[in-house]
């Protein structure tokens, strides 16, 4: 698991996924285990704890926020959620039915030609309808919305007031991680 956790954090650098890099060198390549637990939502300790291989207890929703800040993919995801024990089919009807309503890829699609988007409670995108990348100039690879709206120059050349945009999401967002 530790070394697993360890590789996935050295492809990953703190730009890509939003956060701002301190100054100077870095020692370590990739994320800092701090900056996963922060990506992830979780204690610094904790996620410590998760890579160091001690037997503590993870829930499958931390671990999707845990791979989600790593930015695995679907094989690395299925890998992870083996060695944590947990059913890749539980990611997979969790990852489209939260709600426990079918596909949610059918339910923002049912809003076209209007944009809509479903979230978690960290922002990750969830599903997306093609309006919605397209009026809001939302990239195809970013799967955060809040890291989409500081790094994006597109959304930010679309919007009329960024920063009131920018201050209004920050609060949100706060809101919704409490």
């Amino acid at each position: 698991m530790g070394q697993f956790l360890r590789v996935q954090r050295s492809r990953s650098s703190p730009i890509e996924t939003g956060l701002a890099s301190s100054l100077g060198r870095r020692r370590t390549p990739g994320l800092r285990r701090e900056e996963v637990a922060v990506l992830a939502g979780v204690g610094s300790s904790w996620y410590t704890w998760l890579e160091q291989g001690r037997d503590i207890n993870i829930s499958e929703p931390v671990a999707r926020s845990i791979g989600t800040a790593l930015r695995l993919d679907d094989c690395e995801f299925n890998y992870f959620y083996r060695l944590l024990g947990f059913s890749t089919r539980l990611r997979e009807a969790r990852v489209l039915d939260d709600f426990g309503r079918p596909h949610l890829g059918q339910v923002v699609d049912e809003w076209l030609p209007c944009p809509a988007l479903i979230l978690d409670t960290l922002w990750n995108i969830l599903e997306v309808n093609i309006s919605t990348r397209l009026v809001f100039g939302l990239p195809e690879h970013e799967r955060n919305l809040l890291v989409c709206l500081f790094t994006s120059d597109l959304i930010r050349s679309r919007s009329r007031d960024f920063d009131y945009m920018a201050t209004v999401a920050v609060a949100k967002f706060r809101a919704d991680t409490v």
